[in-house]
């Protein structure tokens, strides 16, 4: 395993839903969303606040929420 894989597909799907989430409608509401689905802080720190420490799935989620919002891209 690489430090950028991750096995658990249900934290997958929690994360990208919160970038999602951040994008639309905050970091505070991602957070508790993350929070929420049993994401650790750390994870949730690293996701919402260092983009570029993003693994590159997670990238193409936040792409395409400023894409769909008529954002860069």
């Amino acid at each position: 395993m690489t430090w950028n894989s991750r096995l658990d597909t249900h934290t997958v799907q929690v994360i990208r839903r919160g970038i999602e989430i951040d994008n639309k409608h905050g970091c505070a509401i991602a957070w508790a969303h993350m929070a929420a689905h049993g994401v650790p802080p750390e994870t949730i720190l690293r996701v919402l606040t260092k983009p570029q420490a993003r693994r590159v799935a997670d990238d193409r989620v936040a792409d395409g929420a400023l894409q769909a919002r008529g954002g860069p891209g």
